[in-house]
């Protein structure tokens, strides 16, 4: 793969540690108890989210208080992350999806909305099941196994499971392997169509990230064909990791507004770093955060919701692990792993937290 593509896409791959992270939640004492919690039922418009993990040395248990506490500042969405090689085993077993119902049943009552995004590519990878990793993608045995999947899914999502993503910034990976792109599309319209009979509220789409979009239209409206919606990535850098300016946002968003036509947007994840190594700062990441409530309200139209990538900076366990799985020796792609929070990984509330907090009336 080339070197620039890479680094501008896989410093956003540190979401795959949250699935294994946020599932957590499933340990809290009781669901009784925490529906004592009280939050500010106000609904806001786009959809705000957040992606909440924990701050460094904290106890597991404290997860699902986390996310609730989210819900006061106006977090009524939740972005979920489903890879498919992590739930099918084998042929010979269905998906274990037991950790998703519990977190599913666990969260579904405080008025959350979902999107859940099924990993068959994340990024520039196949994230299948490993017996299928070499079988094509509109191959009858993969379709077979896919139905299996999204089966086992629609019979534990509620009903306010909204939206279901195919996959995760796929145009990465098909931008690299263009002769994957026709069999992946007819997986895709199979699966659509599945879920539509399954389910005929749902809406399906497939994730790509803006950056691609924006560069390869023609791949970007091949990819989306059947989507019901777009779901999107954001995170304004440069290929060598440093931020892009804010002014650029309102624009981004204007052009994400025309690409979309007329299907309505998800920012699955919107993310800036503080690091001062990669030009940025606090004061910055607080006005990415700002001008990201500013446009979502301006394109409210079109945008369903904005979901912010990190509650905290992740520590140095989690960072070192995803160095060393990543192989990109470079200390500015540390520093934007490990700043992307809006608290620091000690706990410390940086100054976007503060901005956040305030929502659409800041």
């Amino acid at each position: 793969m080339s070197t620039k593509p890479f680094l501008r896409t896989v410093a956003r791959k540190n979401r795959s540690v949250i699935p294994i992270v946020i599932l957590t939640v499933i340990i809290l004492t009781s669901c009784t108890e925490a529906k004592s919690y009280e939050w500010n039922k106000e609904a806001h418009y786009p959809l705000i989210g957040i992606s909440t993990n924990l701050p460094q040395g904290a106890k597991p248990d404290r997860l699902g208080y986390e996310i609730l506490d989210t819900r006061k500042y106006g977090v009524n969405f939740i972005y979920l992350s489903l890879k498919w090689s992590e739930v099918d085993a084998t042929a010979a077993a269905k998906p274990n999806l037991n950790n998703y119902r519990k977190f599913l049943e666990a969260l579904s009552p405080y008025g959350f909305k979902f999107l859940i995004t099924i990993q068959t590519i994340d990024t520039n990878n196949k994230t299948l099941p490993a017996d299928l990793m070499n079988v094509p993608f509109d191959s009858p045995e993969m379709i077979s196994r896919f139905d299996t999947l999204l089966d086992e899914l629609v019979k534990i999502a509620p009903d306010n499971v909204k939206w279901v993503s195919l996959g995760n910034e796929v145009d990465v990976y098909l931008r690299q392997h263009p002769n994957e792109i026709s069999p992946f599309m007819k997986l895709m319209r199979h699966a659509t169509i599945t879920l539509h009979r399954l389910k005929p509220k749902l809406q399906v789409g497939v994730t790509c990230t803006y950056s691609g979009a924006s560069e390869d239209p023609s791949l970007f409206d091949q990819i989306n064909q059947y989507s019901d919606f777009i779901s999107l990535t954001y995170y304004p850098l440069n290929p060598d990791f440093t931020v892009r300016p804010i002014s650029v946002i309102p624009v981004d968003f204007q052009n994400m507004a025309r690409l979309a036509g007329r299907k309505r947007i998800i920012l699955q994840e919107a993310g800036y770093p503080a690091s001062p190594l990669l030009n940025s700062s606090e004061v910055k990441q607080a006005e990415f955060v700002n001008s990201i409530f500013t446009c979502a309200k301006k394109y409210s139209r079109q945008f369903i919701g904005v979901n912010f990538f990190l509650l905290y900076d992740f520590g140095d366990t989690i960072t070192n692990s995803l160095l060393k799985y990543y192989r990109v020796p470079d200390p500015r792609f540390r520093a934007y792993l490990a700043t992307l929070g809006l608290h620091k990984a000690d706990g410390a509330a940086r100054k976007a937290w503060l901005r956040f907090k305030k929502g659409y009336s800041g």
